[in-house]
């Protein structure tokens, strides 16, 4: 599945997704993803699998939700939804 270049979370506000080579997080641990609510990006590492950067978009998309609309979603719920959004989207054939 190829990715958009943008999406919009709101009527007014829509992010881009821009593609680097890889990662380095602060902890040093390897990050696939992020969101920065300030430049409206969400920055995915090329240096994974397309079914895995589909995961990651998803898993960003909602950070993405949470800064637009104000909300908090505990990270170990965030990573409970991108897997169940992923695996909803294959069930029912929105992905090959």
């Amino acid at each position: 599945m190829k990715l958009p270049k943008k999406f919009r979370v709101t009527s007014k506000v829509s992010y881009l997704i821009a593609y680097v080579q890889s990662i380095d997080s602060e902890e040093g641990t390897k990050t696939y993803g992020y969101c920065d609510p300030n430049t409206k990006q969400i920055i995915l590492s090329m240096d994974q699998t397309e079914t895995e950067m589909l995961k990651t978009c998803i898993h960003e998309m909602f950070h993405c939700l949470e800064e637009e609309y104000k909300i908090k979603i505990p990270h170990k719920v965030v990573h409970i939804l991108e897997v169940a959004v992923f695996k909803v989207l294959k069930l029912n054939g929105w992905l090959k």
